[in-house]
């Protein structure tokens, strides 16, 4: 999640964004590698005074191309967005087929 670099969020407060608009974060949950609560925690504070909205993204699983890599349970998608409506930003869980 670090993957963020100061001047990309330093970019993004500065850019003119229309009072009733938001950037669109894309954010890929993927389970055991960045659901937890504390990466819900550590994406608020990388988005910290940007006017940002949240696109979560269920992993699409797919055993040829990404091995062993899994989508997470309903219920941490859910807790996981929750984190970011409770902070003040705005998060939209994707729907994709399963």
């Amino acid at each position: 999640m670090s993957r963020l670099g100061s001047s990309s969020r330093s970019s993004m407060r500065a850019w003119p964004v229309d009072p009733r608009r938001r950037i669109t974060v894309e954010y890929v949950l993927i389970a055991g590698r960045n659901d937890t609560a504390e990466d819900a925690q550590r994406l608020v504070r990388l988005l910290d005074r940007i006017p940002a909205k949240v696109n979560l993204i269920p992993l699409n699983e797919d055993p040829t191309y990404l091995p062993g890599w899994k989508r997470p349970a309903e219920e941490v998608i859910d807790r996981f967005a929750a984190t970011h409506d409770f902070e003040g930003i705005f998060a939209i869980v994707g729907s994709y087929d399963r």
